[in-house]
């Protein structure tokens, strides 16, 4: 080039130079721009998993005060204690609750090592293990937070925040939050959601992080599997090859650690439960013919948990959050062009009804009806509804605004709103609050009762106890005692090994022939139970 010639300003990112024919390439690329929009910032994503850690920390730091409530509690933590080296192999290689759970077997090892570390930090604290379930909580508030933020682009910050915070604040939560036994469930939706994350974060690179991340979901409850399907067609979203089957290829390319974790997963499960193991009425070939029940139970609890005074009904209500739903998915779908992070919205919108799919499949597949199955439903919603108000509002032509957009992004942040007044609960809040209290109360007297009753019984005593919690009568917290939160009599047993490890113990419910105990053995009856699991 000349001397004093000028160089032609560029609006171009890198530079490409030209060779001559047969000299070989330059020796490196000059970054010329200033960094991607979507380039993943720590900084950012540190200070919004604060804001939402915080807010998950207001919303349920309230379950600290509850005593150990539900009915696999205590024969979680006698199946997880460690009291030595040689006790670590067995309580990650046993079956959920040493097989103590009478819904089926499972395999499920982070569960027990939480468990392990809870009764080595405080014993029979309670405060101990709500702490880990409230950690749990905000960890997946924060990795819905942080998948947003991987899809949508650094621009988008405050809608990432925003997916993490409808996760945080959700009724779904209440099934979850003050219940150590359904761990299980808030563990598996962190680590999948960061599993998600870091896959978004590597595009079509090789992520050994996602592995890793993929097969704890795994180890905390089955569910984790999802991210067999989930991690390849987030990869193949990613890729520029022309045609379904070649991006397809691309993203299982780039999510081969993942498979592999899950597959090892798979192969050390059935080996520990001796096959498929599962629950005792779980069936994927019913799946499919339970899918539309599923739908019907689960959409209820999802979009429309409360009844708020404007709606009359519970269906009324329903068929307000399902329109809000579907028009913030028509929303994303409907939106042109790519998001900052490089994917296409409509993709997006396809991927996320994916994932809610797939996730009903896995749920009709465990053939019962359980209020906390819906909690994993809650994340994709929440990502759809933070990518579907994160659109731009308006698109200019010339000096006018094209009114249709701007009508598109008032009817996204309509439907935000309808969706946030179903969950807000009005004094819906406040009566579930009041049943979990009256029933750590109920859980608190029956335990003090129990120890009340064996510490001066003799051996080869028949004792009855009554362990029915008051359900017609209210409590002095103005509700009925919630019964699927007070203890069994497979609860009571795990927690006399605990509490009375000196005495042989055996808790039965009442039956019509009298059990008959051995002579230094004492037996515990309880009146107004059956056997049911949890």
């Amino acid at each position: 080039m000349p001397r004093g010639e000028e160089l032609e300003p560029l609006d171009a990112q890198f530079v490409v130079l030209e060779t001559r024919e047969g000299a070989p390439p330059p020796g490196r690329t000059l970054e010329i721009g200033e960094p991607a929009p979507d380039e993943w910032s720590w900084r950012t994503a540190l200070w919004i998993g604060a804001l939402v850690a915080a807010l998950g920390w207001l919303v349920w730091s309230a379950v600290l005060e509850l005593s150990l409530v539900g009915w696999d509690t205590y024969p979680l933590i006698a199946a997880s204690r460690v009291e030595g080296p040689s006790d670590l192999p067995r309580v990650l290689g046993a079956k959920l609750m040493d097989g103590r759970f009478p819904g089926g077997d499972y395999w499920r090892p982070l569960v027990h090592a939480t468990f392990a570390l809870d009764y080595a930090r405080g014993g029979l604290d309670a405060r101990a293990y709500h702490l880990t379930d409230l950690v749990a909580v905000l960890a997946a508030g924060v990795g819905a937070s942080w998948l947003a933020l991987a899809l949508l682009g650094r621009d988008k910050r405050l809608w990432a925040a925003l997916a993490g915070a409808l996760l945080v604040a959700h009724p779904a939560l209440f099934e979850l939050a003050p219940l150590p036994p359904r761990r299980a469930d808030t563990l598996s939706l962190a680590f999948t959601l960061f599993a998600l994350t870091a896959v978004a974060r590597a595009r079509l690179r090789t992520s050994f992080a996602a592995a890793v991340l993929a097969f704890l979901a795994a180890c905390s409850k089955e569910t984790g599997v999802l991210c067999a399907v989930l991690a390849p067609t987030l990869a193949a979203l990613y890729s520029p090859a022309p045609g379904l089957a070649r991006r397809l290829r691309d993203g299982v390319r780039a999510a081969w650690p993942t498979l592999l974790a899950l597959a090892l997963f798979a192969a050390a499960r059935s080996a520990i439960l001796g096959g498929l193991g599962g629950g005792v009425k779980a069936s994927l070939g019913d799946a499919p013919a339970q899918l539309g029940r599923v739908a019907a139970r689960y959409a209820q609890l999802l979009l429309a948990p409360t009844t708020p005074e404007p709606w009359t009904s519970a269906s009324v209500a329903l068929a307000f959050g399902a329109a809000a739903a579907a028009l913030l998915a028509w929303r994303l779908a409907r939106a042109g062009g790519e998001l900052a992070s490089g994917l296409r919205a409509r993709e997006l919108a396809l991927w996320i009804g994916l994932w809610i799919f797939v996730l009903a499949v896995i749920t009709a597949a465990a053939g019962v009806y359980r209020a906390w199955y819906v909690a994993p439903f809650v994340a994709p919603l929440a990502l759809l509804c933070a990518a579907a108000c994160a659109q731009r509002a308006a698109v200019r032509a010339g000096p006018f605004v094209r009114l249709d957009v701007v009508q598109r992004r008032f009817a996204s942040f309509a439907a935000l709103a309808v969706l946030m007044a179903l969950w807000s609960g009005g004094a819906g809040r406040g009566v579930r609050w009041a049943e979990l209290r009256a029933s750590s109360d109920a859980v608190r007297d029956l335990c003090g009762r129990f120890d009340a009753l064996v510490a001066n019984a003799a051996p080869g005593s028949v004792l009855e106890l009554d362990a029915a919690p008051p359900q017609e009568s209210a409590s002095r917290h103005g509700v009925a005692t919630k019964r699927p939160v007070t203890l069994r009599e497979y609860s009571l047993e795990a927690y006399a090994q605990l509490a009375h490890p000196a005495r042989k113990l055996r808790v039965v419910a009442r039956r019509e022939a009298a059990p008959q105990p051995a002579p230094d053995e004492l037996v515990i009856v309880l009146a107004g139970r059956a056997a049911e699991g949890e």
